[in-house]
């Protein structure tokens, strides 16, 4: 106990006040994300042989948002429900972990189009086809509900039909096809033809 320090045994008698204690860091809260999907996890420093160290708890604590893990955990009831994730009602106790803590902030436009499957993993980008994915299942069931049909005219054709657009040819299963930016003619003959 350093001089000054604050007992714990007393510590009612110093409501509004300023106190200094010193004490052992027991455990520490992490947050996990797998995509969109949040549970909160709790790290536990105990004697027990093989278990995690006050060092593995102070650790865990620096680690930066974002590091890539593989954490192996046992699942349990919270004692209290957890409001800052998505999963409430249950925390990890965490048993194992191997961290990759390689990120870099600042990254430019260009560097994460080259890493585009990292980049992908920010909640933000994820977030965003998640909203695209919404808005085209409600306009489908819009459009399902008003009698459409939705068509799918072909892509490949046998020769280049298109007048001004831009045509790529590809060999296909060994004779030449195009593949149209915009199947026109394809589209107006089932327009014709429903």
């Amino acid at each position: 106990m350093v001089s000054g320090a604050q007992d714990f045994h007393n510590i009612r008698k110093e409501v509004r006040h300023t106190v200094l204690f010193r004490t052992r860091i027991q455990s520490t809260f992490i947050v996990f994300r797998q995509q969109l999907l949040t549970v909160q996890d709790v790290i536990r420093a105990t004697d027990e042989e093989g278990s995690v160290s006050e060092h593995m708890v102070r650790w865990a604590e620096k680690l930066p948002r974002e590091t890539t893990a593989l954490v192996e955990g046992k699942v349990r009831e919270a004692e209290h429900e957890v409001v800052s994730t998505e999963i409430h009602s249950f925390e990890m106790d965490i048993v194992k972990s191997l961290t990759n803590t390689g990120r870099i902030s600042g990254i430019s436009l260009p560097s994460r189009l080259r890493h585009r499957a990292m980049d992908l993993r920010t909640p933000m980008n994820q977030a965003i086809f998640l909203i695209q994915a919404r808005v085209c299942c409600y306009m489908h069931e819009y459009l399902d509900e008003g009698g459409f049909v939705e068509i799918h005219a072909v892509k490949l054709q046998p020769v280049a039909t298109e007048s001004g657009s831009s045509l790529f040819k590809v060999d296909y299963f060994q004779r030449a096809a195009f593949l149209a930016q915009s199947p026109q003619l394809a589209k107006e003959t089932c327009i014709s033809g429903l």
